[in-house]
């Protein structure tokens, strides 16, 4: 499995655009990780959180102002890549 490390919101899209929905949050300087599935709609992000299977429809502001957003500002957000 490769990965790509998520560089901004804007890169989060593009990934997106291109069908990569696969995420992981690398948590306490990688010892934990937290397996996402990420979709955007143009309006609202879906996330499932592999963790315990909760869903949620966040904006873009909302992501930004969650653990995603906060890995994505310190670089622990990355996308799945086969």
């Amino acid at each position: 499995m490769n990965y790509i490390k998520v560089q901004s919101i804007e890169h989060l899209n593009q990934l997106l655009n291109e069908d990569k929905h696969e995420f992981v949050l690398c948590l306490a300087g990688g010892l934990v990780r937290s397996s996402k599935h990420i979709s955007f709609d143009g309006e609202k992000y879906y996330v499932l959180h592999y963790i315990d299977d909760t869903e949620e429809q966040i904006t873009a502001e909302e992501l930004m102002s969650s653990n995603i957003g906060t890995g994505i500002k310190n670089g622990a957000l990355y996308c799945e890549t086969n």
